[in-house]
């Protein structure tokens, strides 16, 4: 059920999105990421639910995905493919995409 509830959250997808495969993100990544839109406590709080539920792993200071953050990126991703493909939204961008997706 935590799963559920932690995917469930506004700003899963929109980071989720923006993190790349085998590279590691600093806390001021993050920061960066949300674009200061989002608390330095929640960000935090985030980041140590997404470690504790293995969808990030720490190493030296960085924030890496893991086998199964990829896969939950990648079932992100395709549900907004499908969005995409049944509702005709279009995007000039990949980050207007990700903002249209966030309000359907």
């Amino acid at each position: 059920m935590k799963y559920y509830t932690f995917l469930g959250k506004k700003w899963v997808y929109p980071i989720l999105f923006h993190l790349k495969n085998n590279k590691g993100y600093r806390f001021e990544d993050f920061v960066s990421i949300t674009e200061r839109k989002m608390s330095r406590s929640i960000l935090s709080k985030f980041i140590s639910t997404a470690v504790e539920l293995s969808l990030l792993k720490k190493e030296d200071k960085k924030y890496y995905l893991t086998e199964l953050g990829i896969d939950v990126k990648k079932k992100f991703l395709d549900i907004k493919d499908t969005l995409r493909k049944y509702h005709n939204i279009s995007c000039d961008t990949t980050q207007d995409c990700v903002i249209n997706i966030h309000r359907v």
